[in-house]
């Protein structure tokens, strides 16, 4: 509470009000919540009627919803019943199916039928889908027919009610499901922006794929609750993109463990993750070439799910035990957490359970693991991008003079050292100054004085190389310039550069009791010459000129320099 306070200054008062007019606002909402709503306008108001009871297969025996059903010796199995109005008011009804495909009849009509092509290229088998079908007029007393073939499956509730209705049921009851895969995918998309501020380092990678899983997981599991198929009219469509998704789990899950070096070290993992990537490449692939349907696929990815579930606990047996242990322990335990969640899941499907949310668990589980892993890598992020920019610091510090800001003596040597080595090549023009007059000026005006003179050299020289090359400053009153650039251009720049130096340090010295002057000599390298035998020609060019500024104003160049021009 100090801290909401304190947002708003050091007036608590402003802050104490605005608390309070929230406080009452979320009372005033929370009483209109509570208040009874209008029926006809709320689409919950409309109740849908579970058809559970009163089901007979063509044998004549009796069938409770939700029911397995097994296919006959021709592949079909049917139930029916007798359509009477009841209670709740309509012409429609949802079923929700798995494994089959389905006929609807009416009286013996055809109403509707679903095969799972759709007529679309890609094959997707029969999964777990749901159907509204709208019965016509005068079906009150119909015999409702529903036909399946495809082998066993199961059927789920029959409902009948309005379509407003049957949404309502439908988004009511996928709700909590939908709740949590819409937070997996806001965590992702923060956790990928996250990721945007720290451009360094394995944290900010472990940022983007965990993003990036969450992201994935999310849309997979809210396109598992079979939802979105109602608004779509694709069913194929929508299989398609939870089979992608779903193969795109496991590689998301391994690329964001191989940001951990425990995990990156061992070939393993590493065999496992391309695994998963080709074999995601594999499943796309069969689908247009005809070679599987997606759900003959889903086996690969659980083999590929449970080999690393099995990495994870051999690691942890050999590296997560005992006081030195390597691996952290909330990263086992929360990928042993997603995995036993997700095994649940696995186990369900392949004993034939797809009266429930097929994903249910693992929806949850995978919450779990973000949740418990997403605020660690912030703060791995956080502090790896702190020891960043501490180290940029001191970077800067150890290569950057600290009275004028030029790059010191240990970034001249580094680039010349790289000229010796051949690291960079070319013939660059070297100059170096000297300040005139430093011990007279620190005798007469004091160290103060001196500093000062050195800042404005310092100045004058950046103002009029910067451009050009790169400014250093080598010793206590000695400055080089290394200018990188070739050709007629360069060397006009860097006559111009000589010039407006000379101006510079004329007009600096206007405002300052002190005679303010400076000596320099200039060398290009002849071809053939080294980059520390052309230093020494203009650093002899810089003292001539020196001893010839004592005698009188004058300019000159360094004995056997190459011309500019």
């Amino acid at each position: 509470m100090k801290r909401f306070l304190a947002a708003f200054g050091k007036n608590r008062g402003r802050g104490t009000v605005f608390a309070l007019l929230l406080f009452f606002g979320f009372c005033f909402a929370l009483g209109l919540a509570l208040r009874p709503g209008a029926p006809d306008v709320w689409l919950a108001g409309e109740q849908a009627e579970a058809l559970r009871t009163g089901w007979t297969t063509a044998e004549g025996a009796a069938c409770e919803l939700p029911a397995v059903l097994e296919a006959g010796p021709d592949g079909a199995v049917e139930i029916s019943r007798q359509l009477t109005e009841g209670a709740a008011q309509g012409n429609s009804i949802l079923l929700r199916t798995s494994q089959q495909a389905v006929q609807v009849f009416l009286n013996g009509k055809l109403l509707y039928e679903y095969s799972g092509q759709q007529g679309a290229v890609v094959d997707v088998g029969f999964g777990t889908s749901k159907h509204i079908v709208r019965l016509p007029a005068g079906w009150q007393g119909a015999a409702l027919t529903l036909r399946f073939t495809g082998g066993a499956g199961t059927v789920d509730m029959v409902y009948l009610g309005t379509k407003a209705a049957l949404l309502t049921l439908v988004f009511r009851t996928a709700l909590p499901g939908l709740a949590a895969c819409f937070l997996a995918v806001a965590m992702g998309l923060a956790l990928l922006a996250a990721s945007l501020l720290f451009r360094e380092g394995l944290a900010a990678s472990r940022l983007r794929w965990l993003g990036a899983l969450a992201v994935t997981a999310g849309i997979w599991a809210a396109l598992e609750t079979r939802s979105f198929q109602l608004f779509s009219g694709n069913v194929t469509l929508c299989y398609a993109l939870v089979f992608t998704s779903f193969a795109l789990v496991p590689v998301c899950v391994l690329g964001f463990l191989l940001t951990y070096p425990d995990f990156e070290q061992i070939r393993y993992f590493r065999v496992i993750y391309w695994l998963s990537a080709a074999n995601f490449v594999w499943i796309q692939a069969a689908q247009f070439l005809g070679w599987a349907p997606y759900l003959r696929t889903i086996p690969g990815v659980h083999l590929l799910v449970l080999a690393a579930a099995g990495g994870i606990v051999t690691v942890w047996l050999k590296k997560g035990r005992g006081p030195n242990a390597a691996l952290q322990p909330h990263l086992f335990a929360a990928c042993l957490l997603f995995g036993g969640f997700g095994m649940v899941d696995m186990l369900r499907f392949y004993l034939g359970d797809h009266t429930q949310d097929d994903v249910l668990f693992t929806r949850w589980g995978f919450l779990c693991f973000a949740g418990a892993l997403g605020w660690q890598v912030v703060q791995q992020a956080s502090a790896e991008r702190a020891a960043f920019v501490e180290q940029q610091a001191l970077r800067r510090l150890a290569y950057t003079d600290a009275l004028t800001g030029l790059e010191n003596r240990t970034a001249f040597e580094q680039s010349m050292e790289a000229y010796r080595q051949g690291q960079r090549q070319g013939r660059p023009i070297v100059l170096v100054a000297d300040l005139n007059g430093l011990k007279a000026i620190n005798d007469g005006f004091g160290h103060a004085a001196g500093d000062e003179a050195i800042i404005h050299c310092a100045a004058a020289m950046k103002e009029a190389f910067g451009a050009a090359g790169r400014v250093y400053r080598i010793g206590g009153d000695e400055f080089c310039v290394l200018c990188t650039e070739e050709g007629a251009r360069a060397d006009a720049a860097f006559e111009e550069g000589t010039a407006a130096f000379e101006a510079g340090m004329e007009e600096r010295g206007g405002s300052v009791p002190y005679p303010l002057k400076a000596a320099w000599g200039w060398c290009r390298p002849a071809p053939g010459e080294t980059i520390d035998q052309a230093f020494t020609r203009a650093d002899r060019g810089m003292y001539e000129k020196k001893a010839r500024m004592e005698r009188g104003p004058g300019l000159c160049a360094a004995p056997g320099a190459e011309p500019l021009l």
